[in-house]
């Protein structure tokens, strides 16, 4: 489990695949300028001012070079050749520790859905979060509640 601390200033991914988004930016890179993991609030910073806030399911964030070599190996004969390089390559980017690469990281990520859930993880998991709002589901009621 990471430090709130720590991912903030990271760039996040909207999920491609979230429904509900009142300002449209599924599949865009952000800036996460503020994380409240008790309310479930992450603050996106987007290009010319704009911001949103997103609870921690929406946002995708980078898996470990790690984790992602150690997908390239289990997953060798069923990955595409260009997915085994789009994740190679994303690899090498993260483990270089350059903001410059971890921009070219994500746009990879981003124009590759096929990888996606390879390369990257929910900011709730990363934060562990889902495993305490599994515990306070079973405990209470949880309401939902829009953005």
């Amino acid at each position: 489990m990471e430090n709130k601390e720590d991912l903030t200033g990271i760039l996040v991914l909207v999920n491609p695949a979230l429904k509900d988004d009142p300002v449209s930016k599924q599949g865009q890179t952000g800036l996460l300028l503020y994380l409240d993991p008790e309310k479930d609030d992450a603050y996106v910073a987007f290009g010319k001012g704009e911001q949103a806030l997103y609870s921690s399911d929406a946002l995708l964030v980078f898996k470990t070079p790690q984790e992602i070599y150690q997908e390239l190996m289990t997953h060798t004969r069923e990955l595409p050749v260009a997915d085994m390089k789009a994740l190679y390559r994303i690899g090498m980017l993260l483990d270089d520790h350059t903001s410059e690469g971890i921009k070219e990281a994500m746009k990879i990520a981003a124009e590759n859905p096929a990888i996606q859930d390879r390369a990257l993880t929910t900011l709730q998991e990363k934060l562990g979060l889902d495993v305490e709002i599994r515990q306070a589901q079973s405990h209470t009621v949880q309401q939902s509640r829009g953005r």
